[in-house]
C-alpha cells in the first residue's frame, strides 16, 4: 500500500508540472515517515527498493517546498 500511495502522488506531481495539493503533500510526508521506520527493518533487496522509493519521495517533497 505504501508504494501505491507514493506512486499516486508522484503521478500527480508529474502531471501537474511539479506541484502537489496539500492533501498529497500530507500523504507523502506520512509515507516518508513510514519509509524511515522501515529502513532499519528491511533485508538487502527489499531495502534497496525502499531506499530508492524514499529518495524519490524526498526529492518530490523538496521540490514541492521550493514553490
Amino acid at each position: 500500500m505504501l508504494d501505491a500511495d507514493i506512486s499516486g502522488c508522484i503521478s500527480s506531481f508529474l502531471k501537474s508540472k511539479g506541484r502537489l495539493d496539500p492533501k498529497r503533500i500530507e500523504i507523502l510526508e506520512k509515507c516518508q515517515k513510514d519509509l524511515n521506520k522501515l529502513a532499519s527493518k528491511m533485508e538487502c533487496k527489499s531495502k534497496d527498493y525502499y531506499d530508492n522509493l524514499k529518495e524519490l519521495v524526498d526529492f518530490v517533497l523538496m521540490e514541492t517546498n521550493k514553490k
